[in-house]
């Protein structure tokens, strides 16, 4: 008996193979995806690439950035069980909070925030509610994450342009972006992922000692902070409750720190695994009829 375990993200996607004594078997790296612009097709093609070698598998578990509604999620389990054996299809929230837990949902008031290109919270409480807020991807939202906090300061250079003025930050993107001239930055629009690129101004940001770059962190931290009350206060979670941070924003200590001060009352721990550890054990779950810790 194995089971399988998919995480899908635009930067990457790592999948996971255990047997039935929850060994991992198999662990492999491939390219990102999100499921608006990959579609379902290309999310079975890339599931298909990362598994290649891992031999058959009994039951799997998958998460997709960009496929967290019910309708969407029900299209691309229908379209993986065409392909594979037993697939299930979760929000990749879900498989994260459950990954970064090792434990299964409703086992203690939680939240994690998943905080990278884009940006999501989920939370479960003691009766096993679970509840999402954000994840409305970079067109609607997305608030808080790296995308979010690179647009911000992409945008302050280019008004900053316009009035002829400039600044340290302002300095900092054009080496970055390796522009000589701001204008240049308008071809931004002709790259094939410009969503990506401009993520990538997040840690120039985070160590900028501009005043205008510690407002907008501080803006961003504060987006991710209300997220965070909100499941607390929707959810009904009682003084023993715990987040997790996920996501590349955390590994830059002067946001991670922003945040922490915004979310008092939690326990912050570190996650036990990452989120394709997190759908393994839910498709273990449902193959042996009970949780399974996994290593």
């Amino acid at each position: 008996m194995k089971v399988a375990g998919v995480y899908i993200r635009r930067r990457e996607s790592i999948a996971v193979v255990y047997d039935e004594n929850g060994k991992q078997l198999f662990r492999s790296l491939g390219d990102g995806a999100n499921y608006h612009s990959a579609g379902k097709e290309g999310i079975v093609g890339l599931v298909s690439r990362i598994l290649k070698g891992a031999g058959s598998i009994d039951c799997m578990c998958i998460g997709v950035a960009g496929c967290d509604r019910e309708k969407n999620m029900r299209a691309l389990g229908a379209e993986m069980n065409r392909h594979f054996r037993d697939c299930m299809v979760y929000n990749n929230g879900v498989i994260a909070l459950v990954g970064a837990s090792g434990k299964a949902l409703g086992s203690r008031d939680s939240v994690l925030v998943e905080a990278d290109t884009g940006s999501v919270a989920v939370g479960v409480n003691r009766r096993g509610e679970v509840l999402r807020v954000g994840g409305w991807g970079y067109l609607l939202g997305d608030e808080g994450g790296a995308f979010d906090i690179g647009r911000r300061a992409i945008g302050h250079a280019a008004r900053a342009y316009d009035r002829f003025e400039s600044d340290d930050l302002v300095s900092e993107i054009l080496e970055a972006l390796a522009l000589g001239d701001m204008g240049d930055v308008i071809d931004l629009y002709d790259i094939e992922d410009p969503v990506q690129y401009i993520a990538e101004l997040f840690p120039v940001v985070c160590r900028s000692d501009s005043e205008i770059a510690g407002a907008i962190l501080e803006d961003g931290a504060e987006a991710l902070a209300a997220s965070v009350r909100v499941l607390a206060e929707r959810l009904e979670m009682g003084d023993d409750r715990v987040l997790y941070e996920t996501g590349r924003v955390f590994d830059e200590q002067v946001y991670r720190e922003m945040f922490e001060r915004k979310t008092e009352g939690f326990s912050i721990e570190r996650p036990e695994h990452g989120p394709e550890v997190g759908a393994a054990m839910l498709a273990m779950e449902k193959l042996a009829g009970r949780f399974t810790e996994l290593d």
